[in-house]
C-alpha cells in the first residue's frame, strides 16, 4: 500500500485563465487593474483597427474604448500607480517628439503620457513632465503605489533589441534623475515592461519580460526583489506562466500575475492569461514510501483543484528517493492528491 510519508496541502496550479472573457481574435496587451479588481484598463487593436487603443473592461458592463484617452495613433501598455489614481501609458500620437532620419522621413517617437482619476474619470492626457520623454522610444511605463517613482522602457527608434530599463524620481512636479537600472535586470537581451508588486502600499518585488538565455522561448517572465540598494539575480518563472511563446506586459494584483501570451489556445494573436502568483506560494516536499518496507517509489502522481471556478489539474514525479516538491497559493481551493502505481492500491489524499 502506498504511504504518503508527509504532506500538508499542494500544489503548483498555475493553470492559465481567460480573464473577463475579453479576448478577441486580435490582440489584447497589459492588463492594468483598479485597486477593487472591479475594472481592468488594457490595450487591444481589435475591430480590425490597425492601431492599438485602449479599453475598459468591468464587471457585468461590455468592453467600451476610453475615447478621450485614445487617439487616432497608437496608444497601449496602460498603467495604474498601487492606489489607482494615476494613469500613465505610451503613444505616438501628435505631441510626441519627433525625428528626421537619414532619409530625410519623419520619425515619431512613442513618448509616456499621464492622465489623473477624478469623480467624473481621467483627464485628458499629457506627455509626462520632466526628463523622461525623448527622441527614443519611451514605453511599458509603471508607478509605485502614489506614484512618486516611474519605471519605462526606452530603446532606439525601431531597434528593440536594445530595449533597457530605467526608473525616473518625481520631483516637484515632474519626473526628473532618470536613471538605468543595474545590469542584473539589463541583460542586453530586450528586457521590457517591469511592474512592481505589492504588499500592501510595499513593493515586494518587481515581474519583467526578457529575451536573455535560459527561457523556453520569446519572452519570458521573470522575476527580482531589491534588498536595500542591491537588486538580486532574476528568477526564471515555470511552467506555465512561461511557455514556448512570449509572455509580456504583465500586470500583478491580489495575488495572482496576468499577462499577454501569443502562446497556442488562445483565441488569435496575444490574449491576456490570469495564473496564481507563484512568488506568494508555500514550498512543500512529498515523499512517497512502501507502507511496510519504507522504500521510496518513483511514481506519477496527479493533483487536482480550482482557481476562480475552474478546474485544475497537474502531474507530478518523483525522485529516485520518492520526493517531489510542490508549491502552495492561497489563493487555491481544496486540493486532492492522487496517486497509483502498479501492484498497489490507489490512494487519494485531500
Amino acid at each position: 500500500m502506498l504511504y504518503i510519508f508527509f504532506i500538508f496541502i499542494l500544489a503548483n496550479a498555475l493553470s492559465a485563465l481567460d480573464i473577463r472573457n475579453i479576448n478577441t481574435q486580435d490582440n489584447e496587451f497589459s492588463p492594468a487593474f483598479y485597486p477593487d479588481g472591479k475594472c481592468v484598463i488594457f490595450s487591444s487593436n481589435r475591430l480590425g483597427k490597425p492601431d492599438t487603443n485602449l479599453y475598459l473592461a468591468c464587471e457585468g458592463e461590455p468592453v467600451k474604448p476610453l475615447v478621450n484617452l485614445n487617439s487616432p495613433y497608437h496608444d497601449e501598455s496602460p498603467r495604474l500607480s498601487g492606489d489607482g489614481k494615476i494613469l500613465v501609458f505610451a503613444s505616438d500620437r501628435d505631441g510626441s517628439k519627433e525625428s528626421i532620419d537619414s532619409n530625410h522621413r519623419i520619425r515619431v517617437s512613442f513618448d509616456i503620457y499621464i492622465s489623473y482619476k477624478t469623480k467624473t474619470g481621467w483627464t485628458n492626457p499629457v506627455p509626462i513632465p520632466g526628463e523622461v520623454n525623448s527622441f527614443a522610444h519611451e514605453r511599458s511605463p509603471a508607478l509605485n503605489y502614489d506614484g512618486s517613482v516611474l519605471y519605462f522602457n526606452r530603446w532606439p527608434f525601431g531597434n528593440i533589441k536594445k530595449a533597457k530599463l530605467y526608473k525616473a524620481v518625481l520631483q516637484n512636479g515632474k519626473y526628473r534623475s532618470v536613471t538605468l537600472l543595474p545590469s542584473v535586470v539589463n541583460s542586453g537581451f530586450a528586457d521590457v515592461g517591469l511592474v512592481p508588486a505589492f504588499q500592501g502600499t510595499t513593493i515586494q518585488g518587481f515581474y519583467f519580460a526578457s529575451r536573455r538565455p535560459g527561457g523556453f522561448g520569446g519572452w519570458d517572465i521573470y522575476y527580482t526583489k531589491v534588498q536595500g540598494d542591491k537588486w538580486l539575480p532574476p528568477v526564471h518563472l515555470p511552467k506555465p506562466v512561461n511557455s514556448p511563446q512570449s509572455e509580456v506586459y504583465l500586470s500583478w494584483h491580489n495575488g495572482k500575475l496576468y499577462l499577454a501570451s501569443n502562446r497556442k489556445g488562445g483565441k488569435g494573436g496575444y490574449d491576456l492569461y490570469a495564473f496564481l502568483d507563484p512568488a506568494r506560494a508555500k514550498k512543500y516536499t512529498v515523499i512517497v514510501q512502501d507502507k511496510e518496507s519504507k522504500k521510496p517509489l518513483s511514481l506519477k502522481a496527479t493533483i487536482h483543484s480550482e482557481f476562480n471556478g475552474q478546474k485544475i489539474q497537474i502531474t507530478k514525479k518523483s525522485n529516485t528517493k520518492g520526493k517531489f516538491s510542490l508549491e502552495v497559493s492561497e489563493k487555491l481551493g481544496q486540493v486532492m492528491i492522487e496517486i497509483q502505481k502498479e501492484g498497489y492500491l490507489p490512494l487519494f489524499y485531500k
